[in-house]
């Protein structure tokens, strides 16, 4: 037990006073100022475990600054092995995917037109890839975050260790290898999604390659979050098929509630939290850190993850504009 102060002594004799020698009148306002200073000793007690907490968290972080900055060597090789043969599986896939559309879809082709009807087969394709990793890379995330995660850590554990976890960010830096070329030779991607592959190849490489990884967040960043994917990969589909969506608009609508819902829980509700834990304890390893290779990767790693968080809460204030354009809108007839 911890040694009784002054301040303690003096809590004693006012509940002793408030006790035995207030009149009852008084007793109300005594009261006040006895559990007033209760309150005081507790917020001092408080205030002082956690500036011990601090004080031994960032012992714990300066620590890790005397680790090797990569990943053993075998480890190294074998990310790398399952980069490019993530890489290699998924562009098979895809060119199955997109053979697959064209022989289905010929008679379609040749009474299309013309070049246009070649894009929409890479667009089908390449958004059938996409939904195929999504939803397996979700379902991977969401068993181990919600099934299998340790609920409390140190904080330095949420830096080094997790090795194992590392496939995450393996399968994802493969995953945009893949995505990037067909994204500027085939489909015509958006500079913006180009930067979003971009980014999240420097913030996987940071798993992947080096000691101080923080692997404990890449099970929800590379994983989690990616089936809210599944919903847009259809939606997309639709939009590439206009006829779709006149033909099926009740089931178009709710495709994109869908997606709405869970990229908001996802990418805004459950993502905000853990970026800015991470971009703390980022941002203390920077401060602490003496090595220029340490600041580098890591200021890289957080700019990357900034940017991803800015793209994604553009996103999300573009999704509600469309939840309220939605509900704005009246319903259309019923087609017989």
């Amino acid at each position: 037990t911890s040694k009784p102060t002054r301040h303690h002594f003096r809590s004693q004799t006012a509940y002793f006073y408030f006790v035995f020698c207030i009149p009852s009148h008084q007793k109300e306002f005594a009261s006040f100022l006895f559990f007033s200073s209760l309150f005081t000793q507790k917020n001092n007690l408080a205030m002082t475990t956690a500036t011990t907490t601090m004080t031994d968290d960032l012992k714990l972080v300066m620590s890790l600054h005397e680790n090797p900055t990569l990943l053993p060597e075998d480890h190294l090789q074998n990310s790398l092995y399952q980069i490019l043969t993530t890489t290699a599986v998924i562009t098979v896939v895809h060119l199955v995917l997109l053979a697959t559309f064209t022989v289905v879809a010929g008679k379609k082709e040749q009474t299309g037109k013309g070049k246009s009807g070649s894009v929409d087969f890479w667009k089908a394709s390449y958004q059938a890839t996409n939904l195929l990793i999504n939803l397996g890379l979700g379902c991977f995330g969401i068993y181990i975050v919600f099934f299998n995660f340790p609920s409390e850590v140190a904080i330095s554990e949420k830096i080094e260790g997790n090795e194992s976890w590392s496939i995450f960010a393996d399968l994802q830096i493969g995953y945009q290898l893949w995505a990037i070329p067909i994204g500027i030779f085939f489909v015509n991607e958006t500079t913006t999604m180009l930067c979003h592959h971009v980014s999240v190849i420097i913030t996987a490489s940071l798993a992947a390659f080096f000691m101080n990884g923080f692997r404990y967040y890449i099970p929800f960043f590379f994983g989690v979050i990616e089936i809210s994917s599944v919903p847009l990969s259809i939606m997309n589909t639709f939009k590439n098929n206009k006829s779709w969506i006149d033909k099926y608009p009740g089931m178009y609508a709710t495709v994109r509630v869908t997606f709405a819902v869970m990229f908001l829980i996802t990418r805004v509700i459950l993502w905000l939290p853990r970026i800015i834990d991470f971009l703390r304890i980022c941002m203390v390893m920077i401060w602490t850190s003496e090595s220029d290779t340490c600041r580098i990767v890591l200021g890289m790693t957080a700019a990357a993850a900034s940017v991803l968080t800015s793209m994604q809460l553009l996103w999300a204030r573009k999704i509600v504009e469309g939840l309220i354009k939605m509900s704005k809108k009246k319903p259309a007839a019923k087609k017989e």
